[in-house]
């Protein structure tokens, strides 16, 4: 397998047919940010993209050279999700768990879907203010910036993209604060240039305050008054739920792997 640079990535263009709505997925590809692998530098059968804590396998799996992605997935993508067709790659999937039957696992995820015209612009607003005086609900900005990197789970509002510079030109996100200390906020986890892909996330202590609804809605709105569309893709029921809230309807849902 042959890491790709920037330049070299669309050329696994074709292999994506059937992930057009994973965002992530083109921001690696369109080299905003994360890493590509392909069997070939030159009309690829296969690749391996990888991006934050997501890891896409796309294209049909070539059996000669199935032990090296293995060893290559063996060694970059432990603990992190993987999103594939596990029709095409069920022999490489069935190494994995041998390989690693204590930790292997899948799991589901729940995909929704979003129209402009489904947002309630309204009842955005009064969620992005319905927060207690007592906390302060900002958008990341240079003085912001450096206090997602303090925590670890607030890393995820900006880390993708390569710099500080990068954020700040593509990256929407939103945060609260009390005593200038993170609490709560969703941001840009990856960009395609079209596309946002949401994340959020709230301190355990500060849960069903409204906090990340706020956030969730100053995204929103921002977004659609730039004409990028905010995709939003859920790790479990309660996300669901807060998507639909907020003008998301439920799609379907599907299973990814980690080991």
């Amino acid at each position: 397998m042959f890491e790709l640079t920037k330049q070299e990535r669309l050329k696994v263009l074709e292999l994506c047919e059937e992930y057009e709505e994973e965002v992530t997925l083109y921001a690696c590809i369109m080299g905003y940010m994360g890493r590509v692998w392909a069997n070939r530098r030159e009309n690829p059968q296969c690749a391996m993209v990888l991006i934050g804590d997501f890891c896409y396998l796309i294209g049909s799996c070539v059996s000669e050279e199935e032990q090296e992605i293995v060893e290559l997935l063996s060694a970059v993508v432990k603990n992190k999700i993987m999103i594939l067709n596990s029709t095409v790659w069920q022999s490489v999937l069935d190494k994995l768990k041998q390989n690693n039957q204590e930790s292997f696992r899948g799991f589901l995820r729940y995909a929704l879907i979003g129209k402009k015209e489904w947002f309630d612009q309204e009842k955005l607003v009064q969620w992005a203010n319905a927060i207690e005086p007592e906390y302060k609900a900002v958008r990341i900005d240079d003085t912001i910036y450096p206090l997602t990197q303090k925590q670890f789970w607030t890393e995820d509002f900006c880390s993708n993209f390569e710099s500080k510079e990068d954020f700040m030109k593509y990256g929407i996100g939103y945060v609260v604060l009390k005593d200038n200390e993170i609490i709560s906020g969703a941001s840009t986890y990856s960009y395609d240039g079209e596309r946002l892909e949401i994340t959020i996330e709230t301190k355990e202590e500060y849960r069903k305050k409204g906090l990340a609804m706020a956030c969730a809605a100053r995204l929103i709105l921002d977004s659609l008054a730039r004409n990028i569309y905010p995709r939003w893709d859920a790790a479990n029921l309660t996300s669901v739920r807060l998507a639909e809230k907020l003008g998301y309807r439920f799609a379907h849902e599907y299973t990814v792997y980690t080991f």
